[in-house]
């Protein structure tokens, strides 16, 4: 028992296990997944960030059309936009969000 006592020394900076001079493999393999667990929390934290960015923006740009839509509707100050760029204006809206959506879902999620 004396043995193996005096072959496992204790470094009390770092309070890491230690044999023979050498870290222990226990203790690399608790420091790597460590480092790949705060990885993985970098990354969700990145995509969460990315999400909110663009669900943001998506959101003001469908407000904007929602707008506009309302102002075509009642001829607010005299606006009014021709039926076939009103038409445009809200296909165009329409296409780039489900595109954005789609390219979003797709690169921030990616199946493995």
């Amino acid at each position: 028992m004396d043995k193996d006592l005096r072959q496992i020394v204790f470094d009390l900076k770092d309070f890491e296990p230690f044999q023979g001079g050498k870290r222990t493999k226990i203790n690399e393999d608790v420091r790597k997944k460590k480092l790949e667990n705060d990885a993985l929390e970098q990354d969700i934290a990145l995509k969460r960030l990315t999400l909110s960015v663009l669900f943001g923006f998506l959101a003001l740009e469908t407000a904007a059309v929602f707008i506009f839509s309302y102002f075509q509707a009642v001829f607010f100050k005299g606006f009014a936009l021709e039926e076939w760029s009103f038409k445009l204006l809200v296909a165009a809206t329409l296409s780039q969000i489900t595109y954005m959506i789609q390219v979003a879902v797709k690169h921030l999620f990616p199946s493995k």
